[in-house]
């Protein structure tokens, strides 16, 4: 063969082995179009057709998402056409048509076309199930109760396209679900939508004040169940698929997103909200988003509500990009004196993606976010980025399928041979009236024609060339891998109770052919368990003490502002440096002053373990080397000691809060690096109380009463310089405030090579 023809073969073969049988079922989506999203403001009259029905490209995406291969409909051709992308079952096909014909007819024609039904059916049925876990997984997803902004005089004029039926919606005749009104897609979220057809509401109603709520009975409730107040702005929960662009939706602590959503306001001072983002890159440190500051009024349902707080988002078409974000928030102005412009003007305010919270992401750390819907469902960057489900292969799958081939072309080479010789022999032997040959002489038998007949039963004959039953035993053992793949014990994870299940039975033999595991970073591996083990002070290495090791798991917390000691070190440090604060974020207590003469003790407060943190750091020999520091005879030591731990609890951006339960202080942290050290400076001493806008407070061994009771350091943040993998390394300036000693600090932390060149400078 020539090698232009072997490569136009070649190629040939690629295409199709290269055909992606989705393409037959699913349309690729273009990405949603640009969108303005209304709130509290009609829908302009240009959306609107000649008939008052929204136009199309103003109607956004559901947020329904389904990620499921098979409907009943598709189910059958779909899978039928995946599984015949075997060569082989082409070929067993072939065979047992030909067999259904009376003249190639070697045994019963359904004894011969049962294999490959069995074939067929085993892995049917294999597909069809994992297909049910998808959408029983889908349904998980779209049915996640959300809390979604109702009553009042709230609407959403926003038009949304209407769902896609799944395996239960396909199954509901049409006549038995209630159709919206003409010219309406969807219908609004009206504080009607908290009723039941039998009058009697629903108990999942919240109101922001905490005074009444949907399951609360007292003097408004109505004879019939029905609360006279459920006209008020309140928060109703709703499914995730039912969540629409332009709706307002409150997210607690530890939820995740339903959509991509604009960020108005959240529980923090600052309107500062924590994310992880582990279901988007993987990485499970926290990221800090900000509210929008033009809408960081918006804090309860009846602000949102409220139609004077009417407003316009001006978007991008949806994007795949997950670090870029073009939108334009536009206003009515309200405040002559602050924006110096005329009452009524419109005012522009910049949006991007440091304002929004992407679907898949979990509030972290942070009561509640309120947020403004902006894009929904196939739209939302996750969903676009992580394309439809495929139809996947594994590499034996793949290689399989050349062979057989190469076993068919050798089998119909054979056929061919065996044909050629039949069709000879029978044109020598006629003339010669061989007995065999008798009446040889038909249209239907001829040695021109049986050369034909031959070459279709050496195909019948030889067909044990390409073996079904290799198939067979395939099948079985996937099966029989994902079952042990399930009740393997040491891939078992104890802490949730789960075992390992194979969603994907068709990549289970690819396992054994594993020989590396490459991982971007140390924390795919250690599951970010950060534990500060010890540290180098001035040449001197000071180890965490194992025997408190199993005691520290179990930490105790201080309420009532009685310090518990089981888990904290005492420190005895003469008085005129030493600080008895055992004070938390809720209460503070001081001990009486003590005479110069007589040491007092210092009990460090109890703080909350990080999450994923197991120890505290606790240290004997450091705890002598900061007592022996208090004395005015090795000011040096006490200096490089105070610095060491100072730069720990002050160089980082943790906050702090208060744990509702025992009352301790506990660290809200961007990562568990910043969390381990803040943490390790706490148990030597050194708590970082908090942040007040620019003001840090920090409670050292070490601290002074300042004269008004308090023996707390503070110091101004000037700047933050945030680390980066180009810097390697972190830096703030602050400024301590004191009357007598106001310097300026720049405290820096970072990788080793980093800090030892600059010192050397």
């Amino acid at each position: 063969m020539a090698p232009a023809a072997f490569q136009s073969l070649t190629n040939a073969y690629n295409k199709l082995a290269a055909f992606n049988i989705e393409n037959l079922f699913v349309r690729k989506r273009e990405p949603g179009p640009r969108r303005t999203v209304f709130v509290n403001e009609n829908l302009p009259a240009e959306y609107h057709d000649a008939k008052g029905r929204v136009r199309s490209e103003h109607v956004y995406s559901t947020n329904q998402v389904l990620t499921s291969k098979y409907t009943i409909i598709t189910f059958l051709p779909r899978n039928l056409l995946e599984q015949f992308r075997r060569v082989a079952n082409i070929f067993f096909l072939a065979i047992a048509i030909l067999q259904f014909f009376n003249k190639f007819s070697t045994i019963s024609p359904g004894l011969v076309i049962l294999p490959l039904l069995i074939v067929l059916g085993i892995t049917a049925l294999k597909d069809g199930y994992e297909d049910v876990k998808r959408h029983q997984s889908d349904r998980r997803v779209n049915h996640t109760p959300v809390r979604v902004l109702s009553g009042g005089n709230w609407a959403n004029p926003n038009a949304m396209a209407k769902k896609n039926r799944t395996f239960v919606r396909g199954m509901i005749p049409t006549r038995l679900r209630k159709k919206p009104e003409k010219g309406q897609l969807v219908k609004p979220t009206t504080a009607s939508d908290i009723m039941t057809e039998s009058g009697v509401e629903h108990t999942d109603v919240e109101y922001d004040d905490a005074h009444e709520t949907g399951s609360e009975t007292g003097p408004g409730l109505h004879l019939f169940g029905h609360h006279a107040n459920h006209s008020r702005p309140h928060w109703r929960k709703g499914i995730w698929e039912d969540v629409r662009v332009g709706d307002f939706v409150k997210i607690m602590d530890h939820e995740q997103l339903p959509a991509d959503i604009l960020i108005c306001a959240s529980s923090e001072e600052e309107n500062v909200a924590f994310v992880e983002t582990k279901n988007l890159d993987g990485e499970t440190n926290l990221k800090s988003r900000h509210a929008c500051a033009p809408l960081t009024h918006l804090r309860t349902a009846a602000d949102c509500a409220d139609v004077r707080n009417r407003f316009r988002v001006d978007a991008d078409r949806p994007d795949v990009n997950m670090y870029k974000l073009n939108a334009t928030l536009r206003m009515d102005s309200k405040d002559v004196e602050e924006t110096g412009r005329k009452k009524g003007a419109e005012e522009t305010h910049p949006i991007d993606m440091q304002m929004t919270l992407l679907r898949g992401t979990v509030l972290r750390n942070t009561a509640w976010v309120i947020g403004i819907v902006m894009y929904t469902g196939e739209d939302t960057r996750i969903v676009m980025n992580s394309g439809g489900t495929p139809s996947k292969r594994s590499k034996v799958e793949r290689q399989m399928n050349p062979q057989v081939f190469i076993n068919l072309i050798i089998l119909a080479i054979m056929a061919v041979v065996c044909a050629i010789v039949d069709s000879v022999l029978e044109h020598h032997y006629f003339p010669r009236n061989a007995p065999w040959l008798f009446l040889d002489n038909q249209s239907d038998d001829n040695p021109s024609i049986n050369g034909l007949v031959t070459w279709a039963f050496a195909l019948i004959t030889f067909q044990n060339i390409v073996p079904i039953s290799l198939y067979i035993s395939i099948e079985f053992v996937r099966t029989c891998q994902a079952a042990f793949i399930y009740f393997d014990s040491e891939i078992y994870y104890k802490k949730t109770d789960q075992a390992t299940l194979a969603r994907s039975w068709n990549l289970s033999d690819d396992l054994g052919q594993i020989e590396y595991i490459f991982s971007d970073k140390t924390g795919t591996l250690t599951q970010n368990s950060m534990i500060f083990r010890q540290c180098s002070i001035a040449g001197k290495v000071y180890h965490g003490d194992t025997d408190v090791e199993e005691e520290s798991r179990h930490p105790s917390g201080i309420t009532s502002g009685k310090a518990s000691t089981s888990t904290s070190q005492t420190l005895t440090i003469p008085a005129s440096s030493s600080s008895s604060s055992s004070s938390t974020a809720a209460s503070t207590s001081s001990s009486p002053p003590v005479a110069a003469d007589k040491p007092s003790v210092a009990t460090v407060p109890v703080t909350m373990l990080p999450p994923r943190s197991a120890t505290r750091f606790v240290s004997h020999s450091l705890t002598d080397d900061l007592r022996a520091a208090g004395h005015a005879s090795n000011p040096a030591r006490a200096r490089t000691l105070n610095g060491f731990f100072t730069v720990l609890a002050l160089c980082h951006t943790v906050l702090t809060g208060t744990d509702p339960e025992t009352g301790a202080l506990e660290y809200k942290a961007q990562s568990p690096d910043e969390a381990a050290l803040v943490q390790a400076a706490a148990d030597v001493g050194y708590v970082f109380r908090g942040r007040e806008v620019d003001v840090l407070s920090l409670q050292t061994p070490f601290s002074e009463d300042d004269g008004k009771g308090t023996r707390i350091e503070r110091y101004r943040l000037l700047n933050i310089l945030e680390f980066t993998s180009a810097r390697k390394r972190m830096s703030v300036v602050v400024r301590k405030m004191d009357e007598d000693d106001g310097r300026v600090f720049l405290l820096c932390k970072g990788a080793d090579n980093v800090i030892f060149e600059r010192l050397k400078e």
